[in-house]
């Protein structure tokens, strides 16, 4: 199963947490963590 990747910049914490957690139970899309640090 082909999946799209998305670019999440969040802050560690919950909406990052459930981000990841949807990310790999296959209920939300791929994503690629980026820190919102980063210019």
């Amino acid at each position: 199963m082909d999946r799209r990747l998305h670019a999440v910049v969040l802050p560690p914490g919950p909406r990052l947490f459930r981000a990841l957690a949807a990310a790999l139970d296959g209920s939300g899309p791929a994503i690629c963590p980026l820190s919102p640090d980063r210019p």
